[in-house]
């Protein structure tokens, strides 16, 4: 729902004029204000979910890179922590997490591959099946000959793409919607995963952690 949506039902309830600017304002800070004590609540039903993932603890530098699904983070903790059943289920009692399990994190910036270039690496896309000559992966970076630099992969793997050595990525995105998720991998078919393309999404996006 839209803020113009949610003001227009807020001024319904509480007789203030939508079109008026200095009630529209007074309007604007109540959603804001309800916003802020949704996102600082303990728990939301069905919205606070926990996932693992696997961590190089050898990495001197403690960040993390997640995809795009996660969404909003609102804890780090170490998944093979005892926690009192009391505290797995905060919405049935008036106990929080408890903090003394938690790590503290921020969020740092978000980013189109998984994986940080240490120098050049170049990026294999793995080919569609079907037609796929309908979708076309547009990526914009740098290289070391190039300071911003736009190349393209067709849906079968070929394109201007093959063979860039990126030295960083700005973005990467595609123009359709593919039957399955576009797959860029690090150099070539045996590569690690780079980034992924959901078959609906329009661009790759990670969020980075420390």
């Amino acid at each position: 729902m839209t803020l113009i949506e949610l003001r227009k039902r807020l001024a319904r309830e509480t007789g203030l004029s939508a079109d008026n600017e200095l009630q529209a304002g007074v309007l604007d800070d109540l959603v804001n204000d309800a916003a802020q004590q949704i996102y600082t609540q303990t728990d939301l039903p069905r919205a606070l979910r926990e996932e693992a993932f696997s961590v190089d603890t050898t990495d001197t530098v403690p960040r993390i890179t997640l995809p795009e699904r996660v969404g909003e983070i609102r804890g780090v903790r170490d998944w093979a922590d005892r926690i009192k059943l009391h505290d797995i289920r905060p919405k049935y009692n008036s106990l929080p997490w408890p903090n003394d399990v938690l790590y503290t994190f921020r969020i740092l910036y978000e980013t189109p591959i998984a994986r940080s270039i240490d120098n050049a690496l170049g990026l294999y896309m793995v080919p569609l099946a079907g037609d796929p000559t309908s979708v076309e992966v547009s990526i914009v970076g740098s290289t070391a000959d190039a300071q911003e630099l736009h190349a393209t992969f067709a849906g079968d793997g070929t394109g201007s793409a093959v063979g860039v050595l990126w030295t960083s990525i700005a973005s990467i995105t595609k123009d359709a919607i593919t039957p399955v998720d576009v797959l860029l991998l690090e150099g070539d078919a045996n590569g690690a995963e780079m980034a992924r393309l959901t078959s609906y999404g329009d661009r790759s996006k990670y969020i980075e952690i420390e």
